[in-house]
Protein backbone atom coordinates (compact mmCIF):
# COMPACT_ATOMS: atom_id res chain seq x y z
CA UNK A 1 0.00 0.00 0.00
CA UNK A 2 1.26 3.05 -0.82
CA UNK A 3 0.81 5.07 2.36
CA UNK A 4 1.50 8.12 0.93
CA UNK A 5 -1.01 8.43 -1.66
CA UNK A 6 -5.17 8.63 -1.62
CA UNK A 7 -6.49 5.58 -0.37
CA UNK A 8 -9.42 3.75 1.95
CA UNK A 9 -8.55 1.47 4.79
CA UNK A 10 -9.23 -2.08 4.14
CA UNK A 11 -12.12 -4.33 5.25
CA UNK A 12 -9.72 -6.36 7.22
CA UNK A 13 -8.94 -3.85 9.79
CA UNK A 14 -12.76 -3.29 9.82
CA UNK A 15 -13.04 -6.79 10.69
CA UNK A 16 -10.54 -7.00 13.69
CA UNK A 17 -12.05 -3.88 15.14
CA UNK A 18 -15.25 -5.52 15.39
CA UNK A 19 -13.75 -8.72 16.51
CA UNK A 20 -12.10 -6.35 19.64
CA UNK A 21 -15.64 -4.38 19.95
CA UNK A 22 -17.55 -8.25 20.55
CA UNK A 23 -15.10 -8.54 23.04
CA UNK A 24 -17.00 -6.24 25.47
CA UNK A 25 -19.92 -7.97 25.75
CA UNK A 26 -18.29 -10.95 27.05
CA UNK A 27 -16.04 -8.77 29.46
CA UNK A 28 -19.09 -6.76 30.77
CA UNK A 29 -19.82 -10.21 32.44
CA UNK A 30 -17.08 -9.30 34.90
CA UNK A 31 -17.93 -6.13 36.26
CA UNK A 32 -19.64 -5.97 40.21
CA UNK A 33 -23.49 -5.79 40.23
CA UNK A 34 -24.50 -2.76 41.79
CA UNK A 35 -25.64 -3.70 45.10
CA UNK A 36 -22.04 -5.42 45.40
CA UNK A 37 -19.95 -1.98 44.68
CA UNK A 38 -18.91 0.06 47.67
CA UNK A 39 -17.30 3.27 47.26
CA UNK A 40 -13.73 4.94 48.58
CA UNK A 41 -15.57 6.19 50.99
CA UNK A 42 -18.03 3.63 52.22
CA UNK A 43 -20.90 4.15 50.85
CA UNK A 44 -23.05 2.19 48.23
CA UNK A 45 -24.46 3.00 45.37
CA UNK A 46 -28.11 3.37 45.81
CA UNK A 47 -29.93 0.26 44.15
CA UNK A 48 -33.81 0.21 42.71
CA UNK A 49 -34.62 -3.63 43.73
CA UNK A 50 -38.19 -3.16 43.22
CA UNK A 51 -40.16 -0.77 40.63
CA UNK A 52 -42.86 -1.10 38.15
CA UNK A 53 -44.31 1.54 35.14
CA UNK A 54 -46.09 3.79 37.41
CA UNK A 55 -42.90 4.43 39.59
CA UNK A 56 -40.89 5.40 36.88
CA UNK A 57 -43.42 7.44 34.94
CA UNK A 58 -43.70 9.40 37.95
CA UNK A 59 -40.49 9.91 38.10
CA UNK A 60 -39.40 10.70 34.59
CA UNK A 61 -42.57 13.05 34.38
CA UNK A 62 -40.83 14.64 37.26
CA UNK A 63 -37.40 14.84 35.53
CA UNK A 64 -39.38 16.36 32.67
CA UNK A 65 -40.56 19.07 34.92
CA UNK A 66 -37.00 20.44 35.49
CA UNK A 67 -36.58 23.62 33.92
CA UNK A 68 -32.34 23.20 34.24
CA UNK A 69 -32.53 19.56 32.23
CA UNK A 70 -34.56 21.02 29.75
CA UNK A 71 -32.25 24.10 28.86
CA UNK A 72 -29.80 21.14 28.73
CA UNK A 73 -31.40 19.46 25.74
CA UNK A 74 -30.30 21.54 22.71
CA UNK A 75 -26.46 20.97 23.68
CA UNK A 76 -27.20 17.45 24.14
CA UNK A 77 -29.35 17.25 20.33
CA UNK A 78 -26.71 19.62 18.53
CA UNK A 79 -23.70 18.11 20.07
CA UNK A 80 -23.20 14.92 18.22
CA UNK A 81 -23.09 17.10 14.86
CA UNK A 82 -19.70 18.42 15.09
CA UNK A 83 -18.48 15.09 15.43
CA UNK A 84 -19.79 13.44 12.16
CA UNK A 85 -18.59 16.99 10.31
CA UNK A 86 -15.10 15.95 11.66
CA UNK A 87 -15.18 12.58 10.47
CA UNK A 88 -16.13 13.35 6.97
CA UNK A 89 -13.72 16.29 6.84
CA UNK A 90 -10.96 13.25 7.38
CA UNK A 91 -11.64 10.47 5.58
CA UNK A 92 -14.55 11.12 3.39
CA UNK A 93 -14.31 11.23 -0.47
CA UNK A 94 -15.64 14.97 -0.85
CA UNK A 95 -18.06 17.13 -3.39
CA UNK A 96 -16.90 20.59 -4.04
CA UNK A 97 -19.79 23.04 -2.67
CA UNK A 98 -19.64 24.09 -6.71
CA UNK A 99 -20.06 20.81 -8.37
CA UNK A 100 -23.42 20.04 -10.29
CA UNK A 101 -26.18 18.26 -9.19
CA UNK A 102 -26.28 15.72 -11.66
CA UNK A 103 -22.20 14.64 -10.89
CA UNK A 104 -23.08 14.76 -7.17
CA UNK A 105 -25.66 11.67 -8.10
CA UNK A 106 -22.87 9.58 -10.11
CA UNK A 107 -20.72 6.73 -8.49
CA UNK A 108 -17.46 8.51 -9.86
CA UNK A 109 -14.87 8.15 -7.38
CA UNK A 110 -14.29 11.71 -5.48
CA UNK A 111 -11.09 12.78 -4.06
CA UNK A 112 -10.16 12.87 -0.56
CA UNK A 113 -8.18 15.77 1.56
CA UNK A 114 -5.36 13.36 3.43
CA UNK A 115 -3.64 10.24 2.44
CA UNK A 116 -3.88 7.41 4.33
CA UNK A 117 -0.84 7.85 6.19
CA UNK A 118 -1.80 11.47 7.19
CA UNK A 119 -5.59 10.33 8.17
CA UNK A 120 -4.01 7.29 10.55
CA UNK A 121 -1.80 9.49 12.52
CA UNK A 122 -4.86 12.03 12.82
CA UNK A 123 -6.72 9.18 14.30
CA UNK A 124 -4.04 8.03 16.31
CA UNK A 125 -3.25 11.31 18.05
CA UNK A 126 -6.68 12.06 18.74
CA UNK A 127 -7.58 9.13 20.87
CA UNK A 128 -4.69 10.65 22.74
CA UNK A 129 -5.88 14.20 22.64
CA UNK A 130 -9.13 12.91 23.65
CA UNK A 131 -8.04 10.96 26.89
CA UNK A 132 -6.19 13.80 28.11
CA UNK A 133 -8.97 15.99 27.99
CA UNK A 134 -11.21 13.99 29.30
CA UNK A 135 -8.56 13.80 32.36
CA UNK A 136 -7.63 17.19 32.63
CA UNK A 137 -11.58 18.39 32.11
CA UNK A 138 -12.15 15.77 35.31
CA UNK A 139 -9.83 17.39 37.50
CA UNK A 140 -10.32 20.53 36.91
CA UNK A 141 -14.34 20.13 37.56
CA UNK A 142 -13.00 18.36 41.34
CA UNK A 143 -11.06 20.83 42.31
CA UNK A 144 -12.47 21.25 45.79
CA UNK A 145 -10.63 24.93 45.77
CA UNK A 146 -13.74 26.81 44.07
CA UNK A 147 -17.41 26.37 44.51
CA UNK A 148 -19.48 24.24 41.92
CA UNK A 149 -21.43 27.33 40.37
CA UNK A 150 -17.78 29.15 40.03
CA UNK A 151 -16.06 26.06 38.09
CA UNK A 152 -19.36 25.64 36.25
CA UNK A 153 -19.61 29.22 34.70
CA UNK A 154 -15.66 29.21 34.23
CA UNK A 155 -15.49 25.58 32.48
CA UNK A 156 -18.46 27.12 30.12
CA UNK A 157 -16.42 29.91 29.31
CA UNK A 158 -13.66 28.36 28.13
CA UNK A 159 -15.66 25.61 26.26
CA UNK A 160 -18.02 28.33 24.42
CA UNK A 161 -14.90 30.96 23.70
CA UNK A 162 -12.84 27.37 22.28
CA UNK A 163 -15.53 25.25 20.88
CA UNK A 164 -16.60 28.71 18.72
CA UNK A 165 -12.68 29.23 18.01
CA UNK A 166 -12.42 25.51 16.92
CA UNK A 167 -15.42 26.35 15.01
CA UNK A 168 -14.42 29.30 13.18
CA UNK A 169 -10.98 28.43 11.96
CA UNK A 170 -12.37 24.84 10.72
CA UNK A 171 -14.86 27.05 8.82
CA UNK A 172 -11.74 29.25 7.24
CA UNK A 173 -9.94 25.64 6.24
CA UNK A 174 -13.23 24.06 5.08
CA UNK A 175 -14.13 27.34 2.56
CA UNK A 176 -10.40 27.39 1.10
CA UNK A 177 -10.41 23.65 0.75
CA UNK A 178 -14.10 24.11 -1.28
CA UNK A 179 -12.94 26.75 -3.21
CA UNK A 180 -10.15 24.71 -5.13
CA UNK A 181 -11.21 23.28 -8.54
CA UNK A 182 -8.49 20.02 -7.41
CA UNK A 183 -8.71 19.26 -4.02
CA UNK A 184 -5.48 18.85 -2.27
CA UNK A 185 -4.07 15.50 -1.35
CA UNK A 186 -2.63 16.41 1.91
CA UNK A 187 0.22 14.20 3.44
CA UNK A 188 2.68 14.13 6.40
CA UNK A 189 5.30 17.74 5.65
CA UNK A 190 3.08 19.21 2.88
CA UNK A 191 3.40 23.13 4.42
CA UNK A 192 1.44 25.28 5.86
CA UNK A 193 -2.07 24.35 4.60
CA UNK A 194 -1.57 21.23 5.39
CA UNK A 195 -0.51 22.17 9.07
CA UNK A 196 -3.52 24.30 9.62
CA UNK A 197 -5.84 21.86 8.13
CA UNK A 198 -4.28 18.60 10.62
CA UNK A 199 -3.87 20.55 13.63
CA UNK A 200 -7.75 22.68 13.07
CA UNK A 201 -8.71 18.54 13.32
CA UNK A 202 -6.98 17.91 16.55
CA UNK A 203 -7.88 20.66 18.20
CA UNK A 204 -11.41 20.69 17.41
CA UNK A 205 -11.26 16.94 18.99
CA UNK A 206 -9.52 18.03 21.84
CA UNK A 207 -11.89 20.88 23.09
CA UNK A 208 -15.27 19.12 21.91
CA UNK A 209 -14.41 15.98 24.41
CA UNK A 210 -13.42 18.88 26.46
CA UNK A 211 -17.49 19.67 26.07
CA UNK A 212 -18.66 16.16 26.39
CA UNK A 213 -17.13 15.59 29.68
CA UNK A 214 -18.36 19.21 31.01
CA UNK A 215 -21.90 18.68 29.86
CA UNK A 216 -22.01 15.21 31.50
CA UNK A 217 -21.05 16.80 34.81
CA UNK A 218 -23.55 19.68 34.37
CA UNK A 219 -26.14 16.52 33.97
CA UNK A 220 -25.03 15.16 37.31
CA UNK A 221 -25.25 18.01 38.97
CA UNK A 222 -29.37 18.53 39.01
CA UNK A 223 -30.77 19.57 41.68
CA UNK A 224 -33.77 17.35 42.42
CA UNK A 225 -32.48 14.47 40.64
CA UNK A 226 -30.18 12.78 43.07
CA UNK A 227 -32.35 10.62 44.51
CA UNK A 228 -32.36 6.22 43.88
CA UNK A 229 -32.61 5.62 40.15
CA UNK A 230 -32.83 9.80 39.07
CA UNK A 231 -29.38 9.82 37.67
CA UNK A 232 -29.82 6.37 35.51
CA UNK A 233 -33.56 9.01 34.39
CA UNK A 234 -31.61 11.70 33.72
CA UNK A 235 -28.89 10.28 31.88
CA UNK A 236 -31.52 8.05 29.91
CA UNK A 237 -33.90 11.42 28.91
CA UNK A 238 -30.99 13.43 27.93
CA UNK A 239 -28.68 10.75 25.97
CA UNK A 240 -32.10 10.33 24.25
CA UNK A 241 -31.91 13.58 23.00
CA UNK A 242 -28.17 13.07 22.15
CA UNK A 243 -29.16 9.65 19.99
CA UNK A 244 -31.67 11.44 18.20
CA UNK A 245 -29.06 14.65 17.17
CA UNK A 246 -26.73 11.85 16.14
CA UNK A 247 -28.70 9.51 13.94
CA UNK A 248 -29.80 13.32 12.04
CA UNK A 249 -26.29 13.99 12.05
CA UNK A 250 -25.42 10.60 10.70
CA UNK A 251 -27.86 10.71 8.17
CA UNK A 252 -26.70 14.22 6.77
CA UNK A 253 -23.06 12.96 6.86
CA UNK A 254 -24.23 9.93 5.09
CA UNK A 255 -25.43 11.79 2.09
CA UNK A 256 -23.59 13.85 -0.77
CA UNK A 257 -24.02 16.86 0.39
CA UNK A 258 -20.49 19.00 0.52
CA UNK A 259 -19.01 19.45 3.59
CA UNK A 260 -18.84 23.04 3.84
CA UNK A 261 -22.71 22.83 3.63
CA UNK A 262 -22.03 20.11 6.63
CA UNK A 263 -19.60 22.71 8.56
CA UNK A 264 -22.00 25.45 8.14
CA UNK A 265 -25.30 23.56 9.78
CA UNK A 266 -23.33 21.88 12.45
CA UNK A 267 -21.77 25.74 13.22
CA UNK A 268 -25.23 27.13 13.03
CA UNK A 269 -26.39 24.29 15.53
CA UNK A 270 -23.77 25.13 17.99
CA UNK A 271 -24.56 28.72 18.23
CA UNK A 272 -28.34 27.84 18.48
CA UNK A 273 -27.22 25.90 21.69
CA UNK A 274 -25.53 28.90 23.26
CA UNK A 275 -28.49 30.62 24.67
CA UNK A 276 -29.84 27.99 26.61
CA UNK A 277 -26.35 26.52 27.81
CA UNK A 278 -25.92 30.14 29.23
CA UNK A 279 -28.89 30.56 31.18
CA UNK A 280 -28.82 26.83 32.40
CA UNK A 281 -25.59 28.00 33.75
CA UNK A 282 -25.97 31.22 34.59
CA UNK A 283 -29.44 30.99 35.47
CA UNK A 284 -31.31 30.59 38.82
CA UNK A 285 -32.65 27.78 36.98
CA UNK A 286 -31.02 24.57 38.91
CA UNK A 287 -32.75 25.64 42.24
CA UNK A 288 -34.16 21.71 42.65
CA UNK A 289 -37.93 21.99 43.63
CA UNK A 290 -37.76 18.02 42.55
CA UNK A 291 -36.68 16.53 46.55
CA UNK A 292 -40.27 17.98 47.91
CA UNK A 293 -42.03 16.32 44.66
CA UNK A 294 -39.94 13.17 45.81
CA UNK A 295 -40.74 13.53 49.46
CA UNK A 296 -44.16 13.69 48.34
CA UNK A 297 -44.32 10.75 46.33
CA UNK A 298 -42.88 9.02 48.66
CA UNK A 299 -45.02 9.87 51.30
CA UNK A 300 -48.37 8.53 48.77
CA UNK A 301 -47.57 5.90 47.54
CA UNK A 302 -46.64 3.13 49.08
CA UNK A 303 -44.73 1.28 46.92
CA UNK A 304 -41.89 4.10 46.51
CA UNK A 305 -42.11 4.12 49.91
CA UNK A 306 -41.15 0.44 50.12
CA UNK A 307 -38.08 0.83 47.78
CA UNK A 308 -36.71 3.35 49.63
CA UNK A 309 -37.11 2.39 52.87
CA UNK A 310 -35.45 -1.53 51.25
CA UNK A 311 -32.39 0.91 49.85
CA UNK A 312 -31.82 2.57 53.23
CA UNK A 313 -32.06 -0.53 55.05
CA UNK A 314 -29.19 -1.79 52.95
CA UNK A 315 -27.13 1.16 53.33
CA UNK A 316 -27.52 1.31 56.71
Amino acid sequence: MKTSEKGKVTYTTYLGLVAISSLGAPLALLLSQPQNVVRSDGTQIPYMKKTNFGIEARAIWKQLRNKYMLLLIPVFLAGQFGVTYQGNYLTSKCLPCYIPLSLSRTNVPLPAYFTVRSRALASFLTAIVGALANIVTGLVLDVKSFPRPTKSKAVYIFVLITVTASWTWNAVVQVRLSSQSEPPSFDLGDGAFFNSAFAVYLCFKFFYEILQTYVYWLMAEIKGAQGDGDIARTTGILRSWESIGSTIAYAVGATRWSNQNQMILGFSLWAFTVPFTLLAVFGNWNIGGGVELQAKDEESDPEVQAVVTDVRRKEG
